[in-house]
């Protein structure tokens, strides 16, 4: 869902509360801000940008892996998903980084999911045996 406030709005919203001229649902009814984000803002629910866990990658890893893979299919050699984990199991275990997923099986097929959708780009398909003609 997009947002239908400024970083103006939540930020006059977010003083108005803290200077306690005003509680948090009277800041979000009158700078237009909803009372969750609101709320999760001045009890700093989330620290980082977004919620949730951090990325597995980092973006230039992250860019790196994506430009690899179209560069091994355009040579007529794609990744299968197995290789593809081995591939991020190393990178994790090169950077000597903590990781949230088993280093053993590597990443699930939830983040293959997100990977994808993430990279459009990239197409999820399974290479058919070539007959001899």
């Amino acid at each position: 869902m997009p947002k239908t406030y400024t970083e103006d709005q939540l930020a006059s919203a977010l003083s108005a509360v803290r200077q306690r001229k005003m509680k948090i649902t009277a800041a979000a009814r009158i700078f237009g801000v909803p009372k969750s984000t609101l709320s999760d803002k001045v009890r700093h629910k989330y620290s980082g940008n977004r919620p949730g866990p951090e990325k597995q990658l980092l973006q230039h890893e992250e860019d790196s892996l994506v430009q690899y893979l179209l560069y091994m299919a355009n040579q007529g050699f794609p990744l299968s998903r197995a290789m593809i984990r081995c591939y991020i199991q190393e990178i994790v275990i090169q950077s000597g980084r903590t990781s949230l997923f088993n280093l053993q099986k590597g990443p699930s097929d939830d983040w293959f999911t997100k990977f994808f959708g993430r990279h459009p780009d990239l197409a999820q398909r399974k290479a058919e045996n070539m007959d001899n003609a």
